[in-house]
This record gives C-alpha cells, sequence and structure tokens, in this order.
C-alpha cells in the first residue's frame, strides 16, 4: 500500500515538473517574440532618424508613426511606451567632432520594464520636446524644450501617436529635432515643428519684430496657401496664436 501510494506521488511530481518546464518555455518563447518586435521596431525608427540626420541640405523634416500597440507571436498584443534619450559621448575639441547618442528604448507600459532599446550616434546636436505639448494644448516653453528624456504613449487621453524628426543646419552647426505630436488631429505634427520655430523665435532672449523670419525647417507648405508662405515670418506666430 505505501509503495502504491509514493508511486503515486512520484508520479504527481514528474507531471508537476513537466507542466513547470513546459511553462516556463512557454513564458521564454513569449518573451523571446516581444523582444524581437520591439527590437525591429526600434530599428526600424533608429534607421528613419539616421536616414534624415544624413539627408542632403540644410533641412529635413518626417513624420513618423507609432503603432498603437506592440504585437508579436501569433496574436498576442501589449501597451508600450516608446522613450528618447539623448547622451553625450563626446563634447568635442579643436581636432575632433562631438558625438551624441539617441538611445531609443520601449518599455512595458505598466511595468515600466525595459522590453528592447536602439541608439543613433551622431555629431548633431539633439533636441527633444516634451510630449505634453501640441497645438491642441498649451505653447512651447523652457520646461518643455531641450529635455534629457521624453516617453511618447500612444494610448494616451490625448494620444501622441507619432513624432517629427526635422534636421536643421544652420553656421555649419547640425540640430536634431524629436517633436512628439498626434497623427489623429489634422496637420498637427506640421503644427507642432511650427510652434519650435516660433519658439526659437521667442526665447532668443531679445522683442523679436514681426518680420523676423521662421527657419525655413519649421515650415510646412501644407499649412499656408501661396501668398501666404512667402511671408513665413514671426508675425505667423502671433496670428496663430503659437507663443506666449
Amino acid at each position: 500500500m505505501l509503495s502504491f501510494i509514493l508511486s503515486k506521488m512520484n508520479m504527481l511530481l514528474f507531471a508537476t515538473g513537466i507542466f513547470v518546464i513546459a511553462l516556463a518555455f512557454m513564458n521564454f518563447i513569449e518573451y523571446r517574440d516581444m523582444t524581437v518586435a520591439a527590437t525591429n521596431l526600434l530599428q526600424k525608427n533608429a534607421l528613419t532618424i539616421q536616414q534624415q540626420i544624413e539627408q542632403e541640405g540644410m533641412c529635413s523634416t518626417k513624420s513618423v508613426g507609432i503603432p498603437d500597440y506592440l504585437r508579436y507571436g501569433l496574436k498576442e498584443s501589449i501597451l508600450y511606451e516608446i522613450n528618447f534619450t539623448k547622451v553625450q559621448i563626446f563634447e568635442g575639441s579643436a581636432n575632433v567632432p562631438k558625438k551624441n547618442e539617441l538611445v531609443l528604448s520601449i518599455n512595458k507600459r505598466k511595468s515600466k520594464t525595459v522590453i528592447a532599446s536602439q541608439s543613433v550616434v551622431t555629431d548633431a546636436e539633439i533636441i527633444l520636446v516634451g510630449p505634453d505639448v501640441s497645438t491642441e494644448r498649451r505653447n512651447l516653453s523652457a520646461a518643455d524644450y531641450g529635455l534629457d528624456s521624453i516617453t511618447i504613449f500612444s494610448r494616451a487621453e490625448i494620444p501622441m501617436d507619432a513624432y517629427a524628426i526635422v534636421k536643421e543646419v544652420s553656421n555649419k552647426n547640425k540640430t536634431i529635432y524629436i517633436i512628439p505630436c498626434t497623427s489623429s488631429i489634422n496637420m498637427d505634427c506640421e503644427l507642432a515643428v511650427l510652434k519650435v520655430g516660433c519658439y526659437k523665435i521667442n526665447s532668443s532672449g531679445q522683442n523679436p519684430a514681426p518680420n523676423t523670419p521662421i527657419s525655413g525647417c519649421f515650415v510646412n507648405s501644407l499649412l499656408e496657401d501661396e501668398a501666404v508662405q512667402k511671408a513665413n515670418n514671426f508675425q505667423k506666430c502671433i496670428d496663430r496664436g503659437l507663443v506666449g
């Protein structure tokens, strides 16, 4: 009788062990698929940013959409955040150009666990603009401009499901801007870029004249008709209420 009970207990332990191993293996496969999906998404975004930096000319602008969910495996999906962080690698010298790194990472929304990361190394200055500012809310302030890190969440109450990449070259100095925006609001990304151009003038430390020109890197021709396009100056920022 005792040997029978012991044999049954051994069988139960064996079955439990097999179940635990199978569950661990399934969790490993799920995490691997999730990591691969996150890495692929970040690689695509990092490549787009790198291509914009390397574009010929004084200016380049591109808007990039962000999927609502990170999808992986057969039918799995999770809410996630995409983070942009700038890191100074080398501040530069007379003979060696500066080096900055833009680190992109994806976190799980609830646990904030980092799933994957990618980086872009560049000699450009990196300007990150806060995601809580869009043309539908409030104007830029010093607290929103030139941040060390920003987080974009596409399922927020007012979703930030896109960002604009702007490259500007001025006096041989290259700058790359990451500007969050909302693709579901018509022309929001273009207006968000224009707002940054207005802020740059307004924060110059001087009282800008209405005819102070806006950098062409921040003006999209789709925003205005031909007659108004010829007057891309600070007066446009005032008329649109894009400066406080």
